[in-house]
């Protein structure tokens, strides 16, 4: 016995001496691995990087999402593969999408080339010497705007084309709701040389500092190009440090706290985590000079779990009289108001939804955040492809009814009963009644983010298109009126006798501003419109939109016109203006009559029995739009 237990000591010693020397091993590893981390922190400062364009550079505490992908892989891989990544990037063969070869373009009289030599990407204006090279490019899901170096330290310039995703080169101020060339003079913004430098990096890098000299130069830096990890957790470098030592690691698993180096947005109360995504999802404006000129030079003091109140406010017109800085824009700039909200103060732009959702009554009274259907990291048991969960990175399931069932469970039982349509028709999805299409963006309609019941009383007043009316294209208001108020007792407003007596998407194509317009032309192509409302009769519609003097609305017209049978090759070059060319109008209608829809004609549509327009009742309510130039910001 005596004999025998001996060696069983000595093994088990071993064994723990083994596992000892295994763990020593294991720390030492793992602090040569910190170490080389350490060095892979500073790597960035060591690299030799181009003069001609804004650069990457460790500062702030900021360190790149590069130092996040050993210890967060999964994290790093869905955050790889959104489109917040690619928000901007420098120009390069696997970035760049646009066709560089030696594509010939023109725009008011001037000739242009884009051409690729190698891996280098260029824009030659014809008639000048040298060309300028594509060094930045901003966006990859839609459309992708390009920027050229101007030889000026990292001052940017902007390609005038942009490429359209589907379509191919447009002018850039094609791509969104702006004024003809007779009113451009007039607008707030202007977009060009230094716009990327001080506007654009704002939301498309992450810290973003334009390093603006007194002599309006820019030695513009960034952490990072694209929204990275960064951006919603925060400087990491002292979270990186603090995380070398595998004990503190490993005593975190067993732990309950969150690590107070880093910040998760999901571990934040309701405001500072919306707060995170607001910073770009918002609309703000700075506090003062002070403030501006601080930004200029260093970027924006906010970082995630703070509050953007220290350099800049919450622009939003249901805070006058709550704050001054609100106050004053209300009152004296009327025009950029009208360009960023409806009249009743919901922001009309997308982007934006910030500003919306905190006016709803879930986040009022509730404790509705972003994350309560978006998520930032694709989750693993997610049976959605990457592509699918990154197109607005919503959670699993919350691209449905689930998103607003998970709180109203109420519904569930006899959802038909509340909505008053087929429970597996478009008109009982909950998005469609208390999120309709009414923000406008990337050359589409997008979901508003205020939460809300749709009533006719709003759209008398705000010109903003109601929910009802948005899928029962061919309806009048006095008609939406009537059923929200049988169904919901929703009390009907006063109406005249064109809401009375016209569709109201008709009203809001002709007579509404450009955004309406826009707006109108896009849901007249929507397949759930067009069900619900038998849409082939608004061909003639869209045919009057297709001569409006707004690119965006041109084109977003013949987009939907292309999707009825007869019109699907109608070809069509929205750039072009209504005065340059033959009226569309004549050759649609006369197509349209060739194959006149089974469904029924009403005067209402402003058509006659036969299919025609009515040409009067067109012309009036076209002459009662507003004629002043208008911008829609996004």
């Amino acid at each position: 016995m005596d004999q025998n237990r001996e060696p069983r000591q000595d093994s088990t010693s071993r064994k723990r001496g083994r596992a000892l020397a295994l763990t020593i091993l294991g720390i030492i590893v793992v602090v040569a691995i910190s170490s080389v981390a350490a060095d892979l922190l500073r790597s960035r400062s060591l690299r030799i990087d181009p003069t001609d364009r804004p650069i990457e550079v460790d500062a702030d505490g900021y360190v790149s999402s590069d130092n996040c992908r050993s210890c967060h892989p999964a994290e790093y891989h869905s955050w790889y593969n959104s489109y917040h990544r690619t928000m901007t990037q420098p120009a390069n063969p696997d970035t760049v999408k646009g066709d560089f070869n030696d594509v010939a373009l023109e725009l008011d009289g001037i000739q242009y080339r884009m051409q690729r030599e190698g891996d280098r990407f260029y824009l030659k204006i014809v008639g000048e010497a040298s060309r300028h090279e594509i060094v930045m490019v901003t966006g990859s899901h839609h459309m992708q705007v390009y920027w050229y170096s101007t030889g000026e330290q990292r001052l940017l310039s902007q390609n005038p084309f942009t490429y359209y995703m589907g379509v191919g080169w447009v002018p850039f101020r094609s791509v969104f709701v702006r004024p003809p060339e007779e009113h451009r003079p007039v607008l707030v913004q202007h977009y060009g040389t230094g716009r990327w430098n001080d506007t654009c990096l704002n939301c498309h890098t992450t810290h973003g500092r334009p390093r603006m000299g007194f002599d309006g130069t820019f030695d513009t830096e960034v952490a990072e190009f694209g929204i990275a990890c960064e951006s919603c957790h925060g400087p990491s470098e002292e979270h990186i440090r603090v995380n070398r030592s595998p004990l503190r690691r490993y005593a975190q698993y067993f732990e309950e706290i969150t690590d107070p180096t880093i910040t998760q947005p999901n571990a934040l109360a309701k405001k500072p985590a919306s707060e995170v995504c607001a910073h770009c999802h918002g609309i703000f404006q700075f506090r003062d000079v002070d403030a501006v000129r601080s930004w200029k030079k260093s970027g924006f003091d906010y970082r995630p779990g703070d509050t953007h109140e220290k350099d800049q406010y919450l622009f939003q017109p249901s805070l006058a009289g709550e704050e001054p800085m609100v106050d004053q824009i209300v009152k004296n700039d009327k025009e950029l108001v009208r360009n960023y909200f409806w009249a009743d103060g919901r922001a009309r732009s997308s982007a934006r939804e910030y500003n919306d959702m905190i006016e709803t009554g879930c986040y009022k009274r509730g404790d509705l955040t972003c994350m309560s259907c978006h998520s930032m990291h694709q989750p693993l048991d997610d049976e959605r492809s990457v592509k699918t969960w990154a197109n607005d990175q919503l959670s699993p399931r919350m691209d449905g009814d689930q998103a607003c069932l998970q709180c109203h469970g109420s519904f569930v039982e006899d959802i038909a009963a509340h909505t008053h349509h087929r429970e597996d028709s478009t008109g009982s999805s909950c998005y469609n009644c208390h999120m309709p299409y009414t923000d406008w963006g990337l050359m589409k309609s997008q979901r508003e983010h205020k939460i809300d019941s749709p009533t006719v009383a709003e759209s008398v007043h705000t010109g903003r298109p109601n929910a009802c009316n948005l899928c029962h294209l061919d309806k009048t208001m006095a008609w939406t009126a009537g059923h929200l108020d049988s169904w919901y007792n929703i009390e009907s407003p006063a109406l005249g006798d064109d809401e009375r007596n016209i569709a109201g998407s008709v009203l809001w194509a002709l007579r509404g501003d450009p955004g309406v317009r826009a707006m109108i032309a896009d849901a007249m192509g929507r397949p759930a419109a067009r069900e619900a409302s038998n849409g082939a009769w608004t061909a003639p519609i869209l045919g009057v939109l297709m001569d409006d003097p707004y690119d965006a609305v041109r084109h977003v017209a013949a987009r939907s016109l292309q999707r009825f049978q007869g019109f699907e090759n109608f070809e069509f070059d929205y750039v072009v203006r209504p005065h340059n060319r033959e009226p569309v109008r004549p050759i649609i209608l006369e197509r349209f009559l060739r194959n006149l829809p089974e469904a029924k004609i009403t005067e209402q549509m402003l058509l006659t029995p036969r299919g025609t327009l009515i040409d009067a009742e067109v012309s009036r309510l076209v002459r009662q739009r507003d004629a002043r130039p208008f911008v829609l910001y996004e």
